[in-house]
């Protein structure tokens, strides 16, 4: 661990002679190697200029308010280093050894220390293409006179002749006002603390660390500490285990803290990163939803009212006039007057019409007078009888004192009233006017309005279940129990229950209804042809005999044919069985009943749901998805593969159950032709031990 150094000399004006002869090399100095060249980068480097006539200088140039005591401090040498295996990391001890680029790194980072915090003006070293060019580039630009006047470094020098390099720098104590205070800068404990907090700030990103703050050692002054740097030991040879330790766990911590950090940074900026990408998302659906928006309104009908030529009165904004028409618009709703307002006594001017005009939008059962009042229309050969024409409403009859208005909305509609032409020509003429964009914009928003109007009058259809037929269910019944092999209870229960019956045409009704046990729609199942085939179908007189499908206004997303089995009514659903029709759900429960007779109680402890789902579409993703088991039990072939495949696409929670037949239904006929050979054998052997008991009697007789 390598450590940032800075120590501090106090020298009086008797002192400075002698600190400035060993730094200058001017009397000998052990452990010097006189073959290694030491570099000043502040101050004149002409060997017969004194230091104590550079600091005298720079203390006169500014006026000293009061008489500079003779011990006072004329003075300050600052060592500057750091430890010897920051210089040399491979090899601490190997004296006068230093590699170049952390030399360089160090030097750089030091002047630019001494430059902010003691003068205005040090000039830097050059920084050349190579590390030796790095640090002889401040000796060299240096060769003239010392810095300008606001430096108040006089002289500084980087020694390299020694064990490990270091820079002694000579300031002179100037406060902000020019006078002589030592005290200002170096006075008590806090102080020093942060003269070496200071200069550790600024070395700090070398990968220097500072000494133990706060630590109760003796601070050691620049002798004492130069013998400990000049014999190759780094700072903590010193310090006591304790010491060490919690050296230690300061470094440790700021790893940590460190560490922490960086994730914290990464994170950031991958959040930063996804938050821009979501912007430029949002963006672009904002761009996307104002053309659709715009694509979705209608043509103003300002632009309308222009390109048919009528001219905006200027005694009212919303009043368009041109030849005998005249037009009141109020954003999408227009009403025009009568060519025949302007001709009767009656006649109003436009800024008193418009008012009545709103109020003829806003009542379309009123009509205007004479005197600009509304009065109810009464059901009378005499008044107007309205009729609808597109989204214009027409009043057919007038009256002499007033004229009624007619009333619409869209650009469409009013083309139409203008021009007096039908649908068709309407969109040529605005194709012709406002280009393709602007007819598609006007067309969507008419019909639109043609289907706002629609819904308003017809009610959404109603799904009716197919009407029951009693005298066919003998035959449904039959067709379930013989040809499709399920039980007699089975179907006589789900009879009972309404949810399968017999309709006109000899169909096996399954009824389809929501999770809520609400009917939504019905299966039907053709029982006339043999196997259920399309074979014998009889297209022409409409007899269906292999029919398949769902009766009309079955919704197919909102209800489905389901059982459910096992655990108790009020349990939740803990498993879901999907299978490809009403028929398959009968069938695989049956499978299951079967396979739990040989189970102590017979029924699943768990709560059990048989549905029939044909499509990925028609899944109850309200359901499903938290149910914690899944199976997708489709036919034993490709298309059922891919139906469980697009399921589980949707549910991660699904696995694949296939029949050993080609489907649910053929896998039970089997079971139940398996269980009547079992029954005939038992029966077999039963005659057979009756016959051979009755021989054995005879016998014995």
């Amino acid at each position: 661990m390598a450590y940032a150094i800075a120590r501090v000399k106090k020298l009086k004006r008797a002192n400075i002679a002698g600190s400035a002869a060993h730094t200058s090399r001017q009397r000998e100095t052990l452990n010097a190697d006189p073959n290694q060249q030491n570099i000043r980068f502040i101050g004149n480097v002409d060997r017969e200029e004194k230091l104590e006539d550079l600091v005298l200088a720079k203390i006169g140039q500014y006026e000293q308010k009061r008489k500079i005591r003779t011990d006072a401090i004329y003075c300050v040498e600052i060592l500057l280093t750091a430890s010897p295996s920051y210089f040399r990391p491979l090899d601490p001890t190997a004296a006068g050894y230093y590699q170049e680029e952390r030399l360089a790194d160090w030097l750089e980072a030091t002047q630019q220390w001494l430059e902010n915090e003691y003068g205005d003006c040090v000039p830097r070293s050059a920084v050349g293409n190579s590390t030796n060019s790095r640090v002889q580039a401040s000796g060299e630009h240096l060769s003239g006179k010392s810095s300008a006047v606001g430096n108040r470094i006089v002289r500084a020098e980087l020694h390299l002749d020694e064990v490990t390099p270091h820079i002694h720098a000579y300031f002179v104590p100037l406060d902000e006002n020019g006078q002589l205070r030592c005290n200002h800068f170096f006075d008590g404990r806090q102080k020093m603390r942060d003269f070496q907090e200071s200069y550790f700030a600024s070395v700090q990103h070398l990968g220097l660390e500072r000494g133990i703050q706060g630590s109760v050692a003796k601070h050691q002054d620049i002798k004492d500490f130069y013998r400990i740097v000049e014999a190759g030991k780094d700072l903590n040879s010193e310090l006591t285990i304790a010491q060490m330790r919690a050296k230690a766990a300061d470094r440790d911590r700021a790893v940590q803290s460190k560490s922490s950090m960086e994730r914290t940074a990464k994170r950031l900026v991958k959040e930063n990163e996804s938050l821009r990408q979501r912007i430029q998302e949002l963006e672009a659906e904002k761009e996307r939803l104002q053309k659709q928006t715009e694509q979705l309104s209608d043509l103003p009908l300002e632009d309308v009212a222009w390109h048919l030529g009528l001219d905006q009165d200027n005694s009212s904004y919303r009043c368009w006039k041109g030849g005998e028409h005249i037009i009141y618009i109020n954003g999408s709703h227009w009403s025009h007057l009568a060519p025949d307002t302007q001709k009767t006594g009656a006649a109003q001017k436009t800024s008193d019409v418009a008012p009545d005009t709103q109020k003829s939008l806003d009542a379309p059962n009123t009509q205007t007078t004479g005197n600009g009042t509304a009065k109810s229309q009464k059901t009378s050969d005499r008044q107007a009888k309205s009729q609808k024409i597109g989204n214009v409403a027409v009043n057919s009859q007038k009256t002499s004192a007033s004229p009624s208005a007619i009333t619409g909305t869209g650009c469409v509609a009013l083309v139409k009233q203008v021009n007096g032409c039908n649908f068709k020509e309407a969109i040529a003429w605005l194709n012709d006017r406002f280009g393709e964009d602007g007819m598609q914009r006007a067309v969507t928003h008419y019909t639109r309005q043609q289907a706002q109007n629609i819904l308003q009058e017809e009610q959404a259809p109603q799904f009716v279940p197919p009407v029951p037929d009693e005298s066919n269910w003998h035959l449904v019944h039959n067709y379930l129990t013989k040809n499709r092999g399920l039980p007699q209870d089975l179907v006589r229960k789900l009879y009972q229950w309404g949810v399968v019956y017999a309709d006109a045409q000899q169909n096996a009704v399954f009824l389809l209804k929501n999770l809520n046990g609400e009917t939504k729609g019905a299966f039907l199942q053709g029982t006339r042809a043999e196997n259920n085939t399309l074979e014998e179908d009889n297209t022409l007189t409409g007899d269906a005999t292999g029919f398949t499908g769902y009766a009309i206004g079955t919704k197919r997303s909102d209800g489905w044919f389901y059982l459910q089995w096992g655990g108790q009514p009020t349990d939740e659903i803990q498993k879901v069985v999907l299978l490809k029709s009403p028929i398959d759900v009968l069938s695989f429960a049956m499978l299951e009943v079967e396979r739990q007779r040989g189970v102590a109680g017979g029924v699943p402890q768990e709560r059990i749901m048989y549905m029939a789902v044909d499509s990925p579409r028609g899944l109850p993703m309200e359901l499903l998805p938290d149910i914690p088991e899944v199976v997708c039990a489709y036919d034993n072939n490709a298309a059922g593969d891919e139906m469980a495949g697009a399921v589980g696409e949707l549910l991660p929670q699904a696995t694949r159950v296939k029949p050993q037949a080609q489907n649910w239904h053929e896998e039970l006929l089997a079971l139940l032709r398996w269980q009547q050979r079992e029954q005939e054998y038992q029966q077999h052997q039963k005659q057979q031990r009756q016959r051979e008991r009755k021989r054995e009697s005879e016998l014995e007789l």
